[in-house]
């Protein structure tokens, strides 16, 4: 029948995948740092800079030629360390609702990851957004914070504010 062909394409074939027991984490903060122990002079994120429209929202002065530019994976943990005792410094804790509005670019995975770090769960927000929609996603998980990619962003976030109480 289609339903047995069907259900027996959905089967796994093959060996379970087995790790040794030095590369196991019981989440993604934990491999991470586990990355970090094991690479801490290697690459972990790479780049183009300078960005000038996403970083200020407004237009280059002139044609800027695109750099790339890179972290270690010690150095992308310092960067996510530095969020995460920002974090705690401001309150956040355990279970508290982060919210980023942002393009995907390493300050995100340092916020992302520094608020999982503090157990904070995070809930992105597309930065294409109206203010009224980033506000009932901030007010429907009870956002204590909203990481923002530039200015454009936090005008958005701003004129909202008084409609987030959390």
């Amino acid at each position: 029948t289609p339903a047995a062909a069907a259900s027996r394409l959905m089967e796994a074939t093959g060996e379970p995948i087995s790790l040794p027991d030095e590369l196991r984490a019981d989440n993604l903060v934990a491999l991470v740092h586990k990355s970090v122990e094991r690479y801490p002079d290697k690459e972990a994120l790479r780049w183009k800079l300078p960005r000038t429209r996403r970083q200020t929202g407004g237009l280059p002065q002139e044609e800027e030629t695109a750099v790339w530019t890179s972290t270690t994976y010690r150095q992308t943990w310092d960067w996510i360390t530095q969020v995460a005792m920002g974090l705690k410094h401001i309150g956040i804790r355990d279970g508290d609702r982060v919210c980023i509005m942002s393009r995907t670019r390493p300050a995100w995975l340092a916020a992302d990851l520094g608020a999982m770090s503090l157990g904070a769960v995070t809930c992105p927000i597309y930065p294409s957004v109206e203010p009224n929609q980033a506000a009932f996603v901030i007010n429907n998980v009870g956002a204590k914070l909203v990481f923002v990619e530039n200015l454009q962003q936090a005008a958005k976030i701003e004129q909202v504010r008084g409609e987030c109480p959390t």
